[in-house]
């Protein structure tokens, strides 16, 4: 993908609607009460692009994790549950796809995550096992 056709998806997102997401996060292994915390909660997506290189602050109500990436390199992650993971970000037309293997067999789920911008929303859909969730964000 040429430079000027990536999508620009800096800005601070926060989310309104979710479809799914308590089934994401009972497949993410969150127990009952996380679940329900974690199901009301609007958190923030504050995105930083710089070309290839990306920064993505989630906030939300009780913790703040940072990623940082370049497009086309892996890196290594753990997740806020210690489990470690290979991120591998890559441009898939005007998405943003991020695929999460776990680096340690038994330990975490591989996950797909795409971000793309439709009608000046940021539209995020989660993969893990047989669930798909969908997140809407509007733009801060």
């Amino acid at each position: 993908m040429a430079d000027t056709e990536i999508p620009n998806l800096n800005g601070k997102w926060k989310m309104y609607k979710a479809e799914n997401l308590e089934k994401l996060l009972e497949a993410r292994g969150l127990n009952y009460l996380m679940r329900k915390v974690a199901s009301k909660a609007s958190p923030t997506e504050d995105i930083t692009q710089d070309g290839n290189k990306i920064t993505i602050v989630i906030t939300m109500p009780m913790k703040t994790i940072e990623n940082h990436f370049v497009i086309g390199e892996i890196h290594d992650r753990v997740d806020p549950d210690g489990h470690k993971y290979e991120v591998f970000p890559v441009w898939e037309g005007c998405k943003l796809v991020v695929t999460l293997t776990p680096k340690v067999e038994g330990k975490g789920n591989k996950q797909v995550v795409s971000r793309e911008i439709i009608n000046d929303e940021l539209v995020q859909v989660v993969k893990l096992k047989d669930v798909v969730c969908t997140r809407y964000f509007k733009k801060q």
